[in-house]
């Protein structure tokens, strides 16, 4: 389906999102939440964690 190809072609623009290198030299701190949500998977329901990371440098500049 139409929807199904345009995700596709999403998840390639993502991955490499999630794949880049950070920039800005070192991060002194990082912050990591999280939340679980109840999904439909394949007929199932299941708790899936969806998580954040925020990096932050040393000139106080924040990462996703």
């Amino acid at each position: 389906s139409t929807i199904s190809e345009l995700n596709k072609k999403a998840y390639v623009h993502i991955e490499d999102w999630r794949n880049r290198p950070l920039q800005g030299g070192k991060y002194p701190y990082a912050y990591v939440d999280g939340i679980y949500l109840r999904r439909n998977w394949g007929g199932e329901y299941e708790n899936v964690a969806i998580l954040v990371a925020i990096a932050v440098n040393e000139a106080g500049y924040r990462e996703v």
